[in-house]
């Protein structure tokens, strides 16, 4: 059945930069990629030689494999993670853009990067938010 509800999407961007956050993302992309059927890209934006959020990306992204098997990681230097991953959903017209809710920013729901997303993305942007409904959806 088809519960995309006429959003053209064959791909699932989702933003890891290493924000414990996208934990929630990824969970929420490979649901999707099991339920819907749609391919997962993540990317993985990391500030220049950050050798320690490359191991986290890399780890999370073994995870999600398992469950997700067809999906594919692209790591990318940036210290602009929401620049980084509108250039790349520019490029990718079927694609809705998935990222965590990140850390909260004065007078906003959500976190900068997130806000960024949400404001600057050519491609539907869905927050993930690792509330206590997303334990619910594991079940």
């Amino acid at each position: 059945a088809d519960v995309s509800r006429g959003l053209n999407m064959v791909e699932v961007l989702v933003l890891d930069d290493g924000d414990p956050s996208a934990d929630a993302a990824l969970a929420l992309a490979a649901r999707w990629a099991h339920g819907l059927r749609v391919d997962v890209r993540v990317v993985a934006v990391v500030a220049g030689t950050d050798h320690d959020t490359v191991a986290r990306v890399q780890q999370r992204f073994d995870h999600l494999s398992a469950g997700a098997p067809g999906a594919t990681l692209q790591v990318l230097a940036s210290d602009h993670p929401a620049s980084a991953l509108v250039a790349v959903a520019r490029r990718r017209p079927d694609a809705v853009v998935v990222v965590g809710r990140g850390q909260p920013a004065a007078g906003s729901p959500l976190g900068a990067v997130a806000s960024e997303l949400v404001a600057t993305s050519p491609r539907f942007v869905v927050v993930a938010d690792p509330g206590p409904a997303d334990g619910a959806l594991e079940r």
